[in-house]
């Protein structure tokens, strides 16, 4: 069990030295574990160690995705925690026999699961990121992309990559693709020559920067154009406060009675309301970054139709 290790410990070693001191190995077998890289890796070296293991089912889970040595063995069902399965659990424990002694040499410890992200890191956060380098960057973490267990963490890599003020802009594009797959979210692309992806791209035609990173014929870093080209949305503030001014316009219309243009003014206001929403949720498009304004937009469009709706029956009862 991890929970006693605190920041700054070498918490795989920590763990690896438990595992050669245990008496009995107990796997918690769930969905959960069986994904795991650093419990597979356990389970192996618990193996590799002889230590007795005894298979605990805590979740549902389909006993042939296991391995051979959790599969095969005598599995205890925990997943109702009921007084039966707590005394069958305490009774599998007690009857293990008392494991062999550990084999000697002893086997080489497998490696922290997590030292390939940190590599990963190293290479990041170095000074200096040649385009080679962050071709290839990009091209691993893709592949952790798919996987459940490492998605997060390659996706806040790419994150931090994509922030670094050398990244060619080609690299940056195809970051932002893996990161959002919808072509809405993308940021939008300048010039037609650009359009290739930095995994096709030749390194060897690039041309080197003041730091020494290569990048693509025709390009900038990301600092100076991808961001500056993404169109200027409007915000929330915005669409309440042009409405709001619409119904000042329209309390000064009705406290205005008699005046010639009231009516005029009146419809005016409704129309400009409902053109003011439909224009604002065109603008904000189906971003998830824009959920609010959208949000926002619906709501005074349909203030704004009630309100010409209104208008509209007034005038049908008044003539």
């Amino acid at each position: 069990m991890d929970r006693e290790l605190t920041g700054g410990q070498i918490w795989w070693d920590t763990i690896l030295e438990q595992i050669r001191s245990c008496t009995l190995f107990i796997f918690a077998l769930s969905p959960d574990s069986l994904r795991s890289r650093a419990c597979a890796s356990e389970l192996d070296y618990a193996i590799q160690l002889r230590r007795p293991v005894l298979p605990v089912m805590v979740n549902n889970v389909a006993v042939q995705l296991a391995p051979p040595s959790v599969a095969n063995a005598q599995i205890v069902d925990y997943r109702v925690r009921s007084v039966e399965a707590a005394i069958a659990l305490v009774s599998a424990v007690a009857s293990r026999p008392a494991p062999p002694a550990l084999p000697n040499p002893l086997p080489a410890p497998p490696a922290a699961p997590i030292s390939y992200m940190n590599t990963f890191r190293e290479a990041i956060e170095a000074q200096s990121l040649p385009f080679k380098d962050q071709v290839h960057l990009v091209a691993e973490l893709r592949i952790y992309l798919d996987d459940p267990v490492d998605r997060e963490v390659a996706a806040q890599l790419l994150a931090r990559l994509r922030r670094r003020p050398d990244v060619a802009e080609s690299v940056g594009r195809e970051i932002d693709r893996l990161l959002n797959p919808d072509p809405e979210k993308s940021p939008p692309r300048r010039h037609a020559r650009e359009r290739a992806s930095p995994l096709d791209a030749d390194p060897g035609r690039g041309s080197a920067d003041r730091t020494g990173t290569a990048q693509v014929p025709g390009t900038r870093p990301i600092s100076e154009s991808a961001e500056r080209s993404a169109p200027r949305q409007p915000t929330q503030w915005r669409i309440h406060l042009m409405s709001l001014g619409l119904v000042l316009v329209i309390i000064w219309d009705v406290l205005s009675v008699g005046y010639p243009t009231g009516p005029i003014v009146f419809v005016a206001a409704a129309i400009g309301g409902i053109c003011l929403a439909a224009w604002t949720l065109r603008r904000a498009g189906r971003r998830a970054e824009t959920r609010g304004l959208r949000k926002a937009a619906l709501i005074w469009g349909a203030i704004w139709v009630a309100v010409a709706l209104f208008i509209l029956i007034a005038f049908l009862v008044n003539s």
